[in-house]
């Protein structure tokens, strides 16, 4: 080390000479090094929430039981269609009904409330395939499916896992036991044939799986392979928010704090505690009697006057710290504030429907990767059993929902005028005939015939809607130049022209 680098390590901090990784360090302001208070700051992980303490959180706190609540409600609000090209509407509505016999939409709602709350769920599925429940179900041998029923994870425990990593269920659950969750007092369970009421290990394949928080591999083990409620990220938050809220009630009635100066009020109490008591026990009664404070005026020498006063509590920026924690619960809960707090929204130009459209999209998209899956094989299911309404066993069930969107009378209105408007283009342009619009727009006109609509589009030829009122053939003209060959639409040329179609032996000019 030569003599100039000996004396510039003399004047190197202290701090500088110290093995650290990259990052920006000033040792002037502490920033960065290990007098940065920031750095001393680790994320120390929260407790997992006991199930005693979520359903305490479900139905003591309104706002945890409406982020539990909220989405699944919203998922199942306008309801949803079954649609099958394998089988007839008479067939589905059947299938339909016989699923409504069971209840199974109520479950599926609960199975996502009661899943998301303790973070998980089971819809188990009474297929009778003439095996016992612990094998898998043989989905070709199914002779009726009884019941539907629900069980949150607080009665399920993961029995075995399918353990083959060449396999694409590698990992998942294959096993379930389920103990029963209606208690008998003090009976012994009952004896269902061979199986007892009082546990029951039930395959994977004759349940519906509902989860909570996504959770990794060994958090699930650990959790008797259930994933976390849907509460455990928003806990930290939602507790601060409720205590944030408490603690301005605590101040409102503290708003105004009276003060009141004795003189010589140490000597008082140390001498004579009881004179103390007795001055305001006196000015108390006064105030009641009198609506006053009554004080010694004092005698303007050596002894002075008393006082009273009220100190004001500030409230200046609670507003503001409240309306951001309002947001950080939100953002949490991963639900716009109209939606959580019922609050209008703020700013210049603001409706909220940006925040609802967003809300309502999210909603759709957890209904396609979430809920349709599962009501798709429940449908598959009873359309597969033997009983089933659906005389095709192998019927592709698909589930339609509902739009969440409703729009006003007005934006209808102009959708359905924009939507005539590019008919007209479209039939005048010779793109498409009036028939094919017509039997497209067959919804809005139910009184229509489809049947001759049909006819007359087969057969090449231009449905006349009023037949009675026939074309007098004398004296219908052949198109002009320019013109469409399309008797029912002509296309415009401009200036005058004859009409090409007239009826009851009259002509008209454009």
């Amino acid at each position: 080390m030569t003599l100039r680098s000996r004396i510039a390590s003399l004047f190197i901090h202290p701090e500088a000479k110290k093995i650290r990784g990259d990052g920006w360090q000033n040792f002037q302001t502490g920033i960065g090094t290990n007098r940065d208070k920031v750095t001393k700051g680790r994320f120390w992980p929260n407790a997992i929430l006991d199930h005693n303490e979520l359903l305490s959180l479900y139905n003591g706190s309104n706002l945890a039981a409406k982020i539990v609540e909220k989405r699944p409600t919203e998922m199942f609000r306008r309801g949803y269609d079954l649609e099958s090209d394998d089988a007839d509407a008479d067939e589905l509505v059947k299938l339909r009904e016989k699923s409504d016999a069971m209840r199974a939409d109520e479950n599926f709602l609960e199975a996502h409330i009661w899943g998301g709350l303790f973070g998980g769920a089971l819809l188990i599925i009474g297929a009778d395939d003439g095996q016992t429940p612990e094998k898998p179900l043989n989905e070709d041998n199914i002779k009726t499916i009884q019941y539907c029923n629900l069980v949150d994870r607080r009665f399920i425990w993961v029995q075995s896992y399918y353990s083959d990593p060449l396999q694409p269920n590698y990992g998942l659950p294959q096993t379930y036991l389920v103990t029963n969750t209606v208690s008998q007092g003090a009976a012994a369970p009952a004896l269902q044939g061979t199986f007892k009421t009082a546990a029951a290990v039930i395959h994977e394949s004759r349940c519906i799986r509902f989860d909570g928080t996504p959770t990794d591999v060994l958090t699930r083990q650990q959790n008797a392979g259930w994933t976390l409620s849907i509460l455990q990220r928003v806990y930290d938050r939602l507790k601060k928010f409720e205590h944030s809220f408490d603690s301005t009630e605590h101040l409102l009635g503290d708003a105004s704090q009276a003060v009141f100066k004795f003189a010589g009020l140490l000597d008082a109490i140390s001498n004579n505690q009881s004179l103390i008591q007795t001055r305001l026990a006196i000015m108390d009664e006064t105030r009641s009697v009198a609506r006053a404070v009554l004080l010694d005026a004092g005698d303007g020498g050596t002894t002075p006057a008393e006082s009273f006063s009220r100190e004001a509590t500030t409230f200046t920026g609670i507003a503001d710290i409240l309306g951001l924690e309002m947001m950080l619960v939100a953002c949490a809960a991963d639900m716009p504030q109209t939606e959580l707090f019922g609050r209008s929204p703020a700013g210049l130009n603001a409706t909220g429907d940006s925040d609802t459209r967003k809300w309502y999209d999210t909603i759709a998209s957890d209904q396609t990767r979430k809920l349709m899956p599962k009501q798709v094989r429940w449908f598959t299911l009873l359309a597969k059993a033997k009983d089933s309404p659906v005389k095709k066993r192998d019927a592709k069930i698909k589930i339609s929902y509902k739009p969440l969107w409703s729009p006003t009378d007005t934006e209808q209105a102009t959708v359905d005028l924009t939507r005539a408007q590019m008919d007209v283009a479209y039939i005048t342009a010779e793109v498409v005939t009036a028939e094919e619009v017509a039997l497209d727009r067959q919804d809005l006109y139910p009184s229509m015939d489809t049947d001759a609509r049909e006819s007359a589009m087969k057969a090449g030829q231009s449905h006349d809607p009023y037949p009675e009122d026939d074309l007098d053939p004398a004296i219908i003209q052949a198109p002009q130049q320019g013109e469409s060959t399309n008797p029912s639409v002509p296309i415009p040329l401009p200036g005058p022209r004859v009409v090409s179609q007239v009826k009851n032996g009259s002509t008209a000019k454009q």
